[in-house]
């Protein structure tokens, strides 16, 4: 459903490695390990996963600069919480671990962001020099102090693991400099979202390399300023709630969709989405099939092969249920491939067809997009 419109408060605020699966127990720090607790991301990003295994889910990803707290190991695999999201796992490899001592320095430490969207790290003050790393938009790293001569295209700085490293003088900002410098407008909103038209998707995708839905309109609002809870479920608790009404709703604007509690079941937020203005929302892409549709009426979306009698089958259900078709487009990457239906409805779709849907042989997954108010 389309739960809820949330107009935020423009507060300004401050802001890979190898895996593998095992299931062995857990261990938790102890001893020597324990006095150092905390880790600071060493490389461009990396992925928490919800258990130690190279096959378990991305919960999320985390930017370089970003400090976890380690609390168990697995082989070479670490229980982390960040401050936006608790108890996943990451490889140790992409961490530079620090004593309490250690960390408080480095949250003290004058720092550079990135504000290119890819850059990279490089050995010494020159395109030819050896790269040491990348170094992507809103990545964190400590400044290096009192560098002599130098050249004002480069700046010296020194990564989590204490390594010097030069970068781009273009590429970076000083942080401090970068939070007071972010304005959230409508403008400044639409205009930033708008730069990640065709970023992939991923599920837990936080970087400016990959995207889930949630991710994208975190980093958005980032960039301008603001920051906001990881998922949607916790973002729909932010904010001012404000009517649905596309003629009334401002640029920037976060509409929510799921489906109401009742009293047999909590409310489930499903998306979100970020209004642009115009009377639309444009959803242009589904799992790597580009698609076109706005989300103005209650929308099913079937993920399936593309075969013979996946839409008669989608079709007679709805006949069935007296739900009337809107529109109704097919899009395919292949032929024989993956395939989606977007099936824009003048009534609300019962749970139970979605359910009988989801079941069907062939289909691989069943978004649907309500405009129930809670």
């Amino acid at each position: 459903m389309m739960n809820r419109v949330f107009r935020f408060l423009f507060l300004a605020c401050a802001v890979l490695g190898l895996e593998c699966g095992c299931f062995a127990a857990y261990r938790s720090l102890d001893g020597g390990a324990a006095q150092k607790r905390w880790a600071v991301v060493n490389t461009s990003s990396c992925f928490l996963r919800a258990r130690p295994d190279y096959e378990s889910s991305n919960e999320t990803q985390c930017l370089m600069g970003t400090v976890l707290e380690v609390t168990a190991e697995d082989r070479y695999w670490r229980k982390v919480s960040a401050s936006f999201y608790k108890d996943c796992w990451t490889n140790d490899l992409v961490l530079a671990y620090m004593t309490d001592a250690q960390k408080d320095e480095y949250v003290r430490s004058s720092k550079w962001i990135c504000v290119a969207e890819h850059s990279h790290l490089y050995s010494e003050p020159d395109y030819g020099a050896k790269r040491v790393g990348d170094f992507e938009l809103c990545n964190i790293i400590r400044r290096a102090q009192n560098v002599p001569g130098g050249s004002p295209e480069w700046v010296k700085a020194i990564t989590a693991a204490g390594q010097p490293v030069w970068i781009p003088a273009a590429d970076v900002m000083r942080l401090e400099d970068w939070q007071t410098s972010r304005v959230a407008t409508e403008e400044s909103l639409v205009e930033t979202a708008v730069k990640f038209v065709g970023t992939p998707y991923m599920w837990g995708g936080n970087t400016v390399n990959y995207f889930d839905c949630s991710g994208l309109v975190g980093f958005v609002y980032k960039l301008c300023g603001v920051e906001l809870p990881r998922n949607a479920r916790e973002q729909i608790n932010c904010g001012t709630q404000v009517p649905y009404d596309l003629d009334k709703m401002r640029p920037g604007d976060l509409i929510f969709y799921g489906r109401k509690a009742t009293s047999t079941r909590p409310r489930t937020v499903t998306h979100v989405a970020m209004y642009i203005g115009g009377g639309r929302i444009m959803i242009q892409k589904l799992d790597g099939i580009d698609v076109n549709f706005s989300s103005e009426k209650p929308t099913l979306i079937v993920h399936n092969i593309d075969q013979p009698g996946h839409v008669a089958e989608v079709t007679s259900m709805l006949a069935h249920k007296s739900v009337n078709i809107a529109t109704m487009q097919l899009y395919r990457a292949s032929r024989g491939g993956n395939a989606v239906m977007v099936i824009e409805c003048d009534q609300e779709v019962p749970e139970e067809s979605i359910a009988w849907l989801r079941h069907l042989e062939g289909v691989h997954k069943v978004p649907y997009y309500s405009l129930e108010e809670e």
